[in-house]
């Protein structure tokens, strides 16, 4: 094991009608970034919803709502893409939203194919809202890293994003 390798970490788990408790051995997973920052995300996630579940939201309906807000007029396809999701998926996402009176979309007038997405009084007001208390959430992670580690930590998962425009640039080259 080197400086820059973490120990290898064990996870204990009560085997089924056992009270013996056993260490499991994670092997290098702690040390695969993949790994740790889909255990991190779940993390997050979990603690996003302990904070904003009141409002029954999730965390993609939440990025949808932003990305509406601060470019109102996008098309479905241009929010999909800056958020990294199949077009066919935010369909029934936006469904939700209008169904919920958050969001709506109006054809496009050069492209009857295309709609645009705009928020509606009650998705501006209600987005309000869901800002205060994310706050909260975020408030929440700043404690556990620091101000520093936090700054840190978006500087690289920033740069690891970079890796979906690489991939995606190659994917249609």
């Amino acid at each position: 094991m080197t400086a820059t390798q973490p120990k290898r970490a064990t996870s204990r788990m009560n085997l089924r009608g056992s009270s013996a408790r056993r260490e499991i051995s994670l092997g290098p997973l702690p040390c695969i970034v993949g790994h740790m920052l889909r255990q991190a995300q779940i993390a997050v996630f979990k603690g996003f919803m302990a904070t904003m579940g009141t409002y029954n939201v999730r965390p993609t309906l939440f990025a949808i709502l932003l990305v509406i807000d601060c470019n109102p007029g996008l098309r479905q396809t241009q929010v999909a893409t800056a958020l990294g999701l199949k077009r066919a998926n935010l369909v029934p996402l936006m469904r939700e939203l209008e169904k919920r009176k958050l969001a709506k979309r109006a054809a496009v007038a050069d492209d009857r194919r295309s709609y645009a997405l705009y928020l509606t009084p009650v998705g501006q007001t209600f987005l309000t809202r869901l800002r205060k208390t994310h706050r909260t959430h975020e408030k929440n992670i700043r404690q556990l890293l620091g101000p520093a580690g936090r700054r840190q930590l978006l500087a690289l998962l920033q740069r690891l994003s970079r890796l979906r425009v690489r991939l995606t640039a190659k994917s249609t080259a």
